[in-house]
């Protein structure tokens, strides 16, 4: 998880970024929780892939969203 907030820095930070890891971490499993909960309603992508395989990882639960609401023309 430290590898995302190893982004580079600038001058002025927002309130998150001023957080230590172990905020970060707590709002992390905040959210994983909620996934876990609702799977459904949630997706949750392993940010260590290349943008590549994310961008289909999405698009893949995108266009499974749009069959089933009749959405996309197969």
């Amino acid at each position: 998880m430290e590898g995302g907030l190893a982004r580079k820095r600038t001058k002025e930070h927002d309130r998150f970024e001023q957080e230590d890891v172990a905020f970060h971490q707590k709002v992390r499993e905040g959210y994983l929780k909620l996934a876990d909960g609702e799977p459904e309603r949630w997706l949750v992508v392993d940010g260590t892939l290349t943008k590549t395989e994310i961008g289909n990882i999405i698009w893949q639960r995108v266009s499974q969203m749009l069959s089933r609401e009749g959405m996309l023309q197969q």
